[in-house]
């Protein structure tokens, strides 16, 4: 299932002095009251896929109920898993990072210069290899160990740098 995220500023009040923190995707806000009457759909559940509808279409899985109170505006689109015995959430949401997706959506935004979005039923018409659910969740399970492999490796060059500068700033003490 793929939705729009909803047009924010129909729903966020501007007129009355309290103002309380307000969750919208991509960022938080202060607002006034916001309205009681926003669709649940348009909030983001655990589960979803949040993909950017315009450059550089970068998507996000909802994995904690950190963001679970959040508003998803309108630049996004909100894919959910109507059928989980079907299709992991973590094998769409690499395919959706994939070179080919990419490739994809390039053939079909539209806009100009660094405006460029894509539309929602060109989202629909995608098209990915969906192999049996034992088999995505292999996939998927394999890039997060890389994906974790990575975050390491990331962590160690930090690491050194840190080191590295530390003995620069030990071996610069020295000589003075």
């Amino acid at each position: 299932d793929i939705i729009m995220g909803m047009r924010t500023s129909r729903y966020i009040k501007n007129e009355k002095e309290d103002t309380k923190e307000q969750k919208i995707f991509g960022r938080k806000i202060k607002t006034e009251e916001v309205a009681k009457d926003i669709d649940e759909k348009f909030y983001a559940k655990k589960g979803d896929i949040i993909l950017s509808t315009a450059q550089p279409y970068k998507c996000q899985i909802i994995e904690n109920e950190k963001y679970t109170d959040t508003i998803i505006p309108m630049k996004y689109a909100i894919i959910r898993i109507k059928d989980p015995e079907k299709y992991d959430i973590s094998y769409l949401y690499y395919l959706l990072n994939s070179d080919s997706c990419k490739k994809q959506i390039q053939r079909v935004n539209e806009g100009t210069g660094p405006l460029k979005i894509v539309k929602m039923k060109d989202i629909r018409e995608l098209e990915f290899n969906f192999p049996e659910i034992e088999k995505q969740i292999k996939y998927s399970e394999y890039l997060k160990l890389v994906d974790k492999k990575i975050e390491l490796q990331q962590q160690v060059i930090v690491m050194n740098k840190i080191i590295k500068k530390d003995i620069i700033n030990r071996i610069a003490n020295k000589e003075q």
